[in-house]
């Protein structure tokens, strides 16, 4: 369910996804599967949200939250996902993007940003039903957990 402002208001308000906590995201997203992988050297912990549809289901959102060595700064991080996404560094358009938790950047779908030394999080829309402003402000309500 969605507020005015199209914000969720489902049940991962508030809860604890490995190390931050999830504040509203965008408009009336599916239901929550979680997932976890590694790909050179970094582990990923992703949570995507699915609808249905006609022919299947489709991706509303992804939240992913990677930690490994080689994500030491912003430029670590900016390289390790143009291998990833296989994206020519030189063609790959981003610009930046300021969370509350660190130094980011956002394309057209995406952004990113390092929340600490060796731990980066991405919030994806991959079929811009969102568009970025909504990615973006569902984004920096993503905040690393209070560790008191």
């Amino acid at each position: 369910m969605s507020d005015a402002n199209g914000m969720q208001s489902d049940d991962s308000h508030g809860e604890n996804f490995h190390g931050f906590t999830l504040g509203p995201l965008v408009g009336d997203i599916g239901t929550p599967s979680d997932f976890e992988h590694q790909w050179g050297e970094v582990d990923f912990f992703q949570r995507v949200w699915e609808s249905p549809t006609d022919s299947g289901h489709r991706v509303d959102l992804q939240v992913i939250v990677m930690r490994g060595e080689r994500l030491c700064d912003i430029e670590a991080v900016v390289e390790f996902l143009a291998e990833y996404h296989e994206q020519r560094r030189d063609e790959w358009h981003l610009e930046d993007f300021a969370h509350p938790d660190g130094a980011g950047r956002r394309g057209d779908r995406f952004v990113f940003w390092l929340a600490d030394p060796k731990v980066a999080v991405q919030v994806r829309d991959p079929f811009d039903t969102w568009g970025i402003e909504a990615v973006s402000t569902a984004a920096c309500a993503i905040r690393k957990r209070d560790k008191s």
